[in-house]
């Protein structure tokens, strides 16, 4: 049997998709190009539950091949969405801090069927070195955690690797949420963090610091779970450490 990556879908299938969403041109979206109202729409995870839980209803000729071929199309058609999330958040450049990194998209599968908690991200992430003074063990085992606060001094031995999901403290998109003071290059950054926290598992986006080898530098992820194939799917830069942390 062919694996989930090199499944095509079929046209069928993504008739089904431009039929079911064709009655959404009634919704009064901001974007007036095709493309754009596509990115809205993928951001919003039921429209996608919908359909895929609606597949083998509206297509039963292409049912018919079998339950477990069903299943690699579902598969396909989850992980195409999540690149399509993807590409959308990672669209831009680090938003803070001196340095004007481009975002990598970033998936990762956790093969975990269960709510991660932040001890299991940090370990899908694979930080073998990440360490904090500031993070407690039993902080690790639930899914949210306010910032711990700025803690420089990572050159003269403070552990002060970070993850939380405080946004207001978030080093890579725009945090500024008074319309009135953003500029256009803000409204763009807020917005790829906004359609990933629309489109992730309980809205549920980590952010994490993490310094590297290079003591100049931290590597920064903002991820959160896809609600289709439970990948952690986001955003991976980089940036001087001094400025974030030091």
């Amino acid at each position: 049997m062919q694996s989930a990556d090199v499944v095509r879908v079929p046209n069928e299938i993504l008739f089904i998709i431009f039929d079911y969403l064709e009655p959404l041109e009634k919704i009064k979206l901001k974007s007036k190009t095709i493309s754009k109202k596509f990115d809205e729409i993928l951001c919003y995870p039921y429209f996608w539950k919908d359909l895929l839980d609606k597949i083998s209803l509206l297509c039963p000729e292409f049912n018919s091949k079998g339950v477990g071929h069903m299943d690699l199309v579902r598969d396909a058609l989850s992980g195409a969405i999540d690149k399509w999330i993807i590409s959308i958040v990672s669209a831009g450049d680090c938003s803070l801090g001196p340095l004007s990194e481009p975002l990598k998209p970033l998936s990762i599968k956790t093969y975990q069927k269960k709510p991660l908690i932040l001890r299991e991200v940090l370990n899908a992430l694979n930080l073998p070195h990440w360490k904090s003074d500031f993070i407690s063990d039993d902080d690790l085992e639930g899914r949210k955690l306010k910032y711990p606060g700025y803690h420089p001094g990572h050159i003269n031995g403070v552990a002060n690797d970070e993850i939380h999901t405080d946004f207001q403290e978030d080093s890579i998109f725009s945090n500024v949420e008074d319309p009135d003071q953003r500029l256009p290059e803000d409204y763009e950054s807020y917005n790829r963090y906004k359609r990933l926290e629309t489109f992730v598992e309980d809205n549920l986006v980590w952010f994490v610091l993490y310094h590297t080898d290079d003591i100049n530098f931290v590597d920064l992820y903002a991820l959160g779970t896809s609600p289709f194939t439970k990948n952690l799917i986001g955003v991976k830069t980089l940036n001087l450490c001094h400025n974030l942390c030091d």
